[in-house]
């Protein structure tokens, strides 16, 4: 049977040649990524479990995506801190700190992490836009504690939902509109509930990174687990 774009990339994570929508299967991810909120909670998690490494420090990604500009007396200076103090001690690189940090989403894609055909466990679906470059994103929340402590953890297999662009967009509408235009559409039953939301056709050439990028984050608010994009010249370029 065919496989999806999504059902490819899974089945190489799990080892297997080929996975079918609805299968429970254990991947094996390329990075796991998180912001500083949820990266601090997770290291309080750890702490409580008696969890003092992690499987493979240099696929793990932290970003002070939410408070770098944390004033003193703020909480997250304290929280940031500590938060330096765990990278350091478990010995990943991958820490983007004030200066080298922005959007989780952005990093990813600026700095080379992702690419056609990889897969990276998050805490947020709005981290899909990776797929601009044909990487995965799997949100789990909570649970990238577990790809951190053990380099694995399961997924199911999402469906997906394929949207052929065609024309152009006219002047004064954006890719925005299409976003909410979809989440009109789409987004009020279960039509893209856990699926993965591909975009192709001839006008996605039309569209730059930046715009794809806005475009898949925003299946998340139609209901979507994930989205990709067809991997095409620009996106190569890119890369």
């Amino acid at each position: 049977m065919r496989q999806t774009v999504a059902q490819k990339i899974i089945a190489r994570a799990a080892g297997t040649e080929t996975v079918e929508v609805g299968d429970y299967v254990t991947v094996t991810p390329n990075y796991t990524v998180m912001q500083d909120i949820y990266f601090y909670k997770n290291i309080k998690i750890l702490e409580k479990l008696g969890v003092h490494e992690i499987a493979y420090p240099d696929k793990v990604i932290a970003v002070l995506d939410h408070t770098p500009q944390a004033a003193h007396g703020s909480i997250y200076v304290d929280r940031n801190r500590e938060s330096r103090e765990f990278a350091r001690r478990t010995g990943f690189d991958n820490f983007f700190d004030v200066g080298r940090a922005g959007l989780r989403h952005l990093i990813m894609v600026e700095q080379g992490f992702a690419r056609p055909g990889l897969l990276v466990f998050s805490d947020e679906p709005n981290i899909s836009s990776i797929g601009a470059v044909g990487a995965l994103n799997v949100p789990i929340s909570t649970e990238v504690i577990v790809s951190m402590v053990r380099d694995s953890n399961w997924v199911r297999v999402p469906a997906s939902v394929r949207f052929e662009l065609v024309g152009s967009l006219p002047p004064g509408v954006w890719v925005r509109d299409l976003v909410q235009a979809i989440c009109h559409d789409y987004g009020g039953g279960d039509g893209l509930i856990q699926r993965c939301v591909e975009f192709g056709g001839p006008a996605l050439s039309t569209l730059s990174l930046d715009s794809r990028q806005g475009l898949l984050a925003g299946m998340y608010h139609a209901g979507a687990d994930t989205a990709l994009a067809d991997v095409d010249d620009v996106a190569l370029a890119y890369v």
